[in-house]
Parts: structure tokens; C-alpha cells; sequence
């Protein structure tokens, strides 16, 4: 099988929702990537993770694995390790629920402070 150069894989994840599932032959799931809205093919072991995909069916999730990316960076296909149902956005917190979560999430440093010094390196 001839290979493209310019694709490449690593261990990763890729967020998106979980929207067509096949067990004929090869079974396998297509997420819709959250950020480029492509088609990203996950091949998956149904004795370990078919109910769980059911379960994701129409959900948004993160699946983790082996990801293949095109020429793009683009991710592409998924060879399945875990699959994450993520929660809808009407059950997240709000920004005033989780203020003040981590109040010593600084240090000493103000926040200005510490932002720099993740900048910097």
C-alpha cells in the first residue's frame, strides 16, 4: 500500500460528534470534527466499546488513539483506545458557577504574572 509523505500518525485525540455507526465487516464510527466539520473514520473493537457507542450516538465525544493526519494536519482516521461522552453545553457550569474554583491556582503571582511566564517558556 502506497503511503502519501506528507501524512503522518501519533497517539492523540480528536473532539467532535458521533453521528453514523457501521458493524458490518470492519466496525467502525465517523465523528464530525468540532473544528474543520470533516468526516474523521474511527475503527473500533465492539467487544470492548459498542455500547459505549451506542450510547454516544448523536453526542459529542472525544476519542482517543492512534489519530492519522493528512498533507493538512488534518486529523483523518482514529484507531480507537478510549472514547469520552463529553456533556451537552446546557450542562456545563457557567463562568460565575466555577469563579473562584482555584484560588490558589497562581501561586503567588498575579494573573498577569503568571500568563506572562506561560508565554515566555
Amino acid at each position: 500500500m502506497k503511503t502519501d509523505p506528507d501524512s503522518y500518525q501519533e497517539s492523540g485525540s480528536v473532539e467532535g460528534k458521533l453521528e453514523m455507526v457501521s458493524i458490518h465487516a470492519s466496525p467502525r464510527f465517523a465523528i464530525y470534527h468540532a473544528i474543520s466539520g470533516h468526516s474523521v473514520r474511527c475503527k473500533f473493537d465492539p467487544h470492548q466499546l459498542l455500547d459505549v457507542v451506542k450510547e454516544a450516538l448523536g453526542k459529542r465525544v472525544i476519542v482517543s488513539g492512534l489519530v492519522h493526519f493528512n498533507f493538512k494536519h488534518e486529523p483523518i482516521r482514529v484507531e480507537i483506545e478510549d472514547l469520552m461522552i463529553l456533556p451537552k453545553e446546557d450542562e456545563l457550569p457557567s463562568p460565575s458557577e466555577i469563579r473562584g474554583m482555584a484560588p490558589d491556582f497562581t501561586g503567588d503571582l498575579t494573573t498577569e504574572e503568571y500568563l506572562r511566564r506561560l508565554r515566555s517558556g
